[in-house]
This record gives structure tokens, C-alpha cells and sequence, in this order.
């Protein structure tokens, strides 16, 4: 049995949360240790709450243009990536490059009730905006008492 299995063994409850940690690592090459997925950091991002229910995710991908970039979103894993740039052939020689053109792949788990609402570029920053829907039945209710609340009254009512 593997250190990946052991994780599984003792979760009552916890399948959901573990899943995403897995998802998200890897197990290092020539042992059984699940560690974090090896990442440069690249693009860099923030993610900024505007207001109770919205989020900004704003990736710097200077030199990217909208056609480059590619967004997806299955199973509440949002994916940003690209296959990167062509150079530009007019160019002979840099003195310096410290603008990338390369490929990446960065993935972001959403919770159940976040959705995508906009995605916009600007000056080099791709920002999603992420919205949390709370469901009616998550919201707060004042419930008077005596009051029925049963469906199966107001049916037959």
C-alpha cells in the first residue's frame, strides 16, 4: 500500500476535500509521496474579493493576446492555458528577453455554487470574474411560529 492509498484509509467524510488535494498534487517521481504538482509560479495571479459574493481571478499574461489564451471549465475545475507564443521572426537577436513565450497550464478548483460571469483582457491582465450563487435553500429564513411550512399541506389545503 502506497502513502497515496493511506490518505483515502482513515477519511470518513472528507472524499470530496481529498480528491481536490490529489487532483492537485502528484507522487514524486521513484517514491510513493504525494507532494504539491511541480509549478514555476507561472502566469502569476490574484484573486480579489469585490464585494460579499463576487471575485476577481486577474492573471498577468503580458505579450498573450485573447487568441493565445484558451479557458475552460469541467467539473469545477477551471483551466487557463495556452500552447504559447511564436516568436517573431523580425527579431535577430534579444540582449535581454524578459518577456516569456511559453506554454502553461494553470487550473483552479471552483466551489460548487461559483460561476463564471465575465472574462475580459486588458493591458496584459486576463480577469474572470467569479460569482458565489448562493441557492435559496442557503439563505438565511425567518420562520414565524405556528407558521406551516409543509407542501404537503398547502396541496391539499
Amino acid at each position: 500500500m502506497t502513502n497515496v492509498d493511506n490518505v483515502y484509509r482513515g477519511s470518513v467524510g472528507m472524499e470530496k476535500i481529498l480528491r481536490n488535494l490529489i487532483r492537485n498534487s502528484w507522487v514524486a517521481p521513484g517514491t510513493h509521496e504525494l507532494v504539491s504538482q511541480p509549478n514555476d509560479g507561472f502566469p502569476f495571479y490574484n484573486i480579489v474579493r469585490t464585494d460579499e459574493h463576487t471575485y476577481e481571478l486577474i492573471i498577468a499574461l503580458a505579450g498573450y493576446s485573447e487568441e493565445d489564451i484558451e479557458i475552460t471549465l469541467e467539473n469545477r475545475e477551471l483551466v487557463v492555458s495556452s500552447k504559447g507564443l511564436v516568436t517573431s521572426p523580425e527579431v535577430e537577436e534579444y540582449i535581454h528577453r524578459g518577456f516569456t513565450s511559453k506554454a502553461f497550464n494553470r487550473k483552479f478548483v471552483l466551489g460548487a455554487d461559483v460561476e463564471i460571469v465575465e472574462t475580459n483582457s486588458n493591458n496584459g491582465l486576463l480577469t474572470i470574474v467569479l460569482e458565489h450563487k448562493v441557492p435559496d435553500s442557503s439563505k438565511k429564513q425567518t420562520i414565524k411560529v405556528g407558521e406551516n411550512r409543509s407542501k404537503r399541506t398547502q396541496l391539499n389545503g
